[in-house]
């Protein structure tokens, strides 16, 4: 292996066995060389380890402070929070702390802000910042129900932590992923005809069409007039939540097992339901919610609506899109279709024999992130001699619009939401 500071001891132990034929004056120079020479070697090896603090960062646990509310929250435990299923990574928090503790300032690795327009406020911002700590924004709202004041924290922010794969970490609501070989096994092997037999019965159970839960009941990609459009002929959609049945009349207890607990809610929609609307309030680059993998998990059939590339997110034949149909007439005959062939209609539970749903891996991706890049060569900038990360300096126009780095003319470049398509 080539070594900078063996070549130099070798070539020295040349010149002393030359040397040592030399008058007295030129071996008292050359004495003099050699104490340079190692000087500087021990020198630039320890300012060379002190740039980089590879040993440090190695040996401690990686600190990611939250530093805003999340939806006005703070001052408990984070992982709860903020709902990061420590279960579905364990290995990811064994050597990454998430804390709300603003005494670790200066520790942290890492601040995390919120945007939410509650949450983030320039005012609250630290007053001292270390060069070395990163600022990571997160956002899980589209840019139609984003804050619109971004410009203001143009410079400030040096990662971005959202649902678009674009984003530094990518943050899903939620991923589909392969079963585990023994997973696999039990979904393949003399245990099948249980699971069929089980599949069927749930399946039977199924007595009403279309489900949805909405709380806003006006919205940019204007999924209440498409509702409306299915009613028209003749599809038969209950609605919940604030735009439509009230899931918990006034009155009601909140205990686990009542019917207003949400997990109680979900389970007996998912029992009674063969379809759920997820339909998304806008339509941008990668927004998929919860709605998608809440109901794959639960074993409802998602009619999805949305701007996302859905096939790139869950598996063939798992849920059924809006915008493969040519109006909400042939879009209600395929539902009608398959509520009367039960066949049929099991064919979309045939992806839950290979894949399964996890919670999104957005902050084991920061945890992870973070220590490589305190590990590795730092690529730094030098503004007024003092070296610094790169920032977002455009952040609305990151967000509003894309792809911003890819894009060699602005004609080039395209809003990061569109508007609705009119409905048949």
């Amino acid at each position: 292996m080539f070594n900078l500071s063996s070549l130099h001891i070798s070539y020295m132990k040349r010149n002393i066995v030359m040397i040592s034929n030399k008058p007295f004056s030129s071996r008292i120079i050359f004495a003099i060389f050699c104490i340079v020479g190692w000087t500087y070697l021990y020198t630039s090896s320890s300012n060379l380890s002190s740039l980089f603090s590879l040993d440090e960062v190695e040996n401690s646990k990686v600190v990611i402070l939250m530093w805003t509310p999340y939806f006005g929250r703070r001052n408990w435990n984070a992982l709860s929070i903020m709902a990061i299923n420590n279960r579905s990574y364990p290995d990811c928090f064994l050597e990454c702390e998430i804390t709300y503790d603003r005494e670790r300032l200066e520790e942290a690795h890492a601040l995390v802000f919120h945007a939410w327009p509650t949450d983030l406020k320039k005012s609250d911002l630290p007053k001292h910042r270390k060069v070395d700590q990163l600022w990571v924004l997160l956002e899980q709202e589209s840019p139609i129900l984003a804050r619109k004041d971004l410009d203001s924290f143009s410079g400030i922010f040096n990662w971005t932590m959202t649902y678009r794969q674009d984003s530094d970490v990518f943050h899903p609501y939620s991923k589909i992923v392969p079963l585990d070989d023994n997973e696999g096994l039990r979904a393949s092997n003399a245990t099948r005809k249980t699971y069929d037999k089980k599949l069927m019965a749930f399946l039977s159970g199924k007595r009403k069409l279309v489900a949805g839960v909405i709380s806003k009941c006006s919205t940019d990609s204007k999924r209440e007039v498409l509702i409306d459009q299915l009613k028209k002929q003749n599809i038969q959609v209950d609605i919940y939540g604030k735009c439509g049945i009230e899931i918990c009349p006034r009155g009601q207890p909140k205990h686990a097992s009542s019917p207003c607990s949400e997990s109680v809610f979900w389970q007996k929609l998912a029992q009674d339901y063969k379809f759920y609307l997820a339909f998304e309030n806008s339509i941008c680059l990668d927004y998929v919610t919860e709605k998608l993998f809440r109901t794959l998990e639960l074993g409802l059939v998602p009619v999805v609506y949305g701007g996302a590339n859905y096939t790139q997110i869950a598996p063939p034949n798992s849920f059924i899109n809006v915008d493969n149909f040519k109006s909400t007439k042939e879009l209600s005959k395929f539902l009608r279709n398959l509520d009367e062939n039960p066949d049929e209609y099991k064919k979309y539970f045939e992806w839950r024999n290979k894949y399964k749903v996890v919670r999104g891996d957005g902050w084991c991706t920061l945890c992870n992130k973070v220590r490589k890049h305190n590990n590795m060569k730092w690529k730094l900038e030098e503004r007024k001699g003092i070296p610094v990360r790169k920032t977002y300096d455009l952040l609305k126009d990151w967000w509003f619009n894309y792809p911003l780095s890819s894009a060699k003319k602005n004609s080039e470049r395209k809003q990061a939401c569109k508007k609705p398509t009119k409905f048949e």
